[in-house]
């Protein structure tokens, strides 16, 4: 799940985006990049800080996954500069949405969101930021166990999960909904899990981390503005500058 997002194109550690990590991590992570940044200005720094504490609301706090990518992605095509910067991140707007109702597109990155990193909110309530990787590790296992368990008791397979999760191959509208339904109990289901697992009290103490480890780079291209984010323990978003606002193109990890 989480390796294969490994290869990234941005490395959010030598631009010092994400705040510092061991050598050795630093080292994996050590991709050149191509744009020059720079540091945002103080008025652009804090509508940055502001975009991305209203996520972290959204996503983590409250944890409505849908609704956090309804109000703050970018459902339009990329251009190409936007394209170069988001390839390797997992989750973007693509041209197989085309024609989809924005809100559609939200429930099809939620339900990707929700299969690459639920186990972050079981993390998130299980362990100090510091012990994250080991904490992640541990919620992933027990989330596909309890997976597992939904999916016996609902009566059905794993091929079926991952069929319902295959939103590429879906040929109609009808089987979409269907598809994206029978994904979004699945969810709902594990969020009664974590919701039970996890104490309040070290979920809240590491969101506060989370919100004051963001940090904020700025790139300059011919047709965009964009914003590079890093927060800790592992998450890297890119938002772009549009007229009604900023809006994010991209959402990552770089574990």
């Amino acid at each position: 799940m989480i390796q294969a997002l490994n290869i990234l194109l941005i490395s959010f550690v030598a631009l010092g985006v994400l705040p510092s990590m061991n050598e050795t991590t630093q080292a994996n992570h050590a991709f050149a990049f191509q744009y020059a940044t720079q540091k945002p200005n103080e008025s652009e720094d804090a509508e940055v800080e502001k975009a991305v504490k209203s996520f972290i609301d959204l996503m983590f706090r409250e944890r409505k996954v849908t609704n956090a990518f309804e109000q703050h992605f970018f459902f339009s095509n990329l251009t190409p500069k936007e394209k170069s910067v988001v390839d390797a991140i997992s989750l973007k707007y693509s041209d197989e949405y085309v024609g989809l109702d924005a809100k559609v597109v939200a429930r099809i990155l939620s339900a990707k969101w929700n299969y690459e990193y639920q186990p972050v909110f079981l993390a998130l309530g299980t362990k100090p930021l510091s012990d994250f990787e080991d904490a992640f590790e541990e919620a992933e296992s027990e989330i596909e166990v309890e997976r597992k368990r939904i999916l016996n008791q609902r009566g059905l397979t794993e091929n079926d999960f991952y069929t319902f999760l295959d939103l590429k191959a879906t040929k109609d509208h009808k089987t979409l909904e269907n598809n994206l339904t029978k994904l979004e109990l699945i969810s709902t289901d594990l969020e009664r899990f974590i919701e039970q697992r996890i104490n309040k009290t070290i979920f809240n103490k590491n969101l506060v981390e989370m919100e004051k480890s963001v940090a904020v780079k700025k790139l300059n291209a011919a047709e965009c503005v964009l914003y590079l984010v890093g927060i800790k323990p592992m998450f890297k978003l890119v938002f772009v500058k549009e007229t009604s606002g900023l809006k994010m193109i991209g959402f990552g990890n770089v574990l």
